[in-house]
């Protein structure tokens, strides 16, 4: 006899989302959104991850897309996934937050329908409320804390920012060849 094939009532779909933290002079950019997801809540700039892209190509593009800020796509370093299992959508999202460092830039804003304004934030200060894939890492990076929730974001990004030496940033990479890590040199 055979199984009669499962039929789920809802039809969900996995969606990969990419974060993009974005520190300059340790604050953070915040953008207020004012798309049907998550109007009026405050996130960092992002967006989905297109076929055939690596999610560091994903968060250059994005970040040009929405604030006129480029920054290359080896200059992102990984973080951590968040699951969003839709509360606003019948999607379940998995987000991918990646950092990057930057000086003197000035965020555009370049889709007046999707945000209201960009705002660099202290950490101490972020305005509330949190789009919902980054209340989920705010969350896991502040319930971590313990009773240093003040400083958790600070030692969150510090120990995931790529080093940068002066004016010097320094980019982890794997040589293809030997399969060693490596750091190219970028200048600020």
């Amino acid at each position: 006899m055979e199984d009669a094939p499962l039929t789920p009532s809802i039809t969900q779909t996995l969606k990969i989302g990419v974060g993009i933290l974005v520190v300059q002079d340790g604050n953070l950019l915040l953008g207020k959104r004012l798309g049907t997801l998550g109007y009026g809540t405050w996130a960092p700039p992002g967006g989905h991850l297109e076929p055939g892209e690596t999610p560091n190509e994903t968060a250059a593009r994005e970040l040009a897309e929405e604030t006129g800020i480029v920054i290359p796509a080896y200059a992102f370093a990984p973080t951590v996934f968040v699951q969003d299992n839709g509360r606003e959508t019948q999607n379940t999202y998995l987000t991918l937050f990646v950092v990057a460092q930057t000086r003197q830039a000035t965020p555009v804003i370049k889709e007046p329908k999707k945000c209201a304004e960009w705002r660099w934030c202290s950490f101490n200060q972020l305005p509330t409320p949190f789009f919902s894939p980054f209340e989920a890492l705010h969350t896991l990076i502040t319930q971590r804390a313990g009773p240093f929730k003040e400083t958790a974001w600070k030692r969150f990004l510090n120990e995931r920012l790529p080093p940068a030496v002066g004016d010097i940033l320094l980019i982890p990479f794997i040589d293809p060849e030997t399969g060693e890590l490596l750091y190219k040199r970028e200048q600020f």
